[in-house]
């Protein structure tokens, strides 16, 4: 993980016995975590949120038998691109590196975080290049990110 870029900590333990240690000592950061970002950990909304687009996606299949995709935003003759975000007019922009920098530049630094959702057949060399990208939006946007 840390040869990928992401930050890393690292807690020794002496025995399989500290690890119950570690389990308290998380609960009661995740606890002082919440409450100074005003979160309510036992508040999911948008785990519901996400079960009742899921059941909604699955009947929808069941009585089409397709899946509505999203109309994309931006699209070339390899690559399209969806987002809820307005980009604005897009017709002008000559490539998803352009889409990318509009889209990141939308971020709060240190408060949002992006995450890459790429479908591409898997390769070391998708894994490399979606790593690259990675670093490259948190050092542009100092936004965690994942891909």
């Amino acid at each position: 993980m840390r040869e990928e870029g992401y930050p890393v900590y690292e807690i020794a333990v002496d025995d399989e016995y500290d690890l119950f240690s570690e389990f308290y000592r998380w609960e009661i950061a995740v606890s002082v975590a919440c409450s100074i970002l005003y979160v309510n950990p036992f508040d999911q909304p948008d785990v519901l949120d996400g079960k009742i687009c899921t059941s909604s996606k699955i009947n929808e299949f069941h009585e089409n038998g397709t899946l509505k995709e999203p109309v994309p935003v931006w699209e070339d003759e390899q690559t399209e691109v969806s987002t809820r975000e307005d980009l604005g007019d897009l017709s002008q922009c000559l490539n998803y590196n352009e889409i990318i920098t509009r889209f990141i530049s939308k971020a709060k630094s240190g408060k949002d975080y992006i995450s890459v959702n790429a479908y591409m057949s898997p390769s070391e060399e998708s894994t490399i290049w979606l790593q690259q990208l990675r670093r490259t939006i948190l050092q542009c946007t100092n936004c965690a990110t994942m891909p």
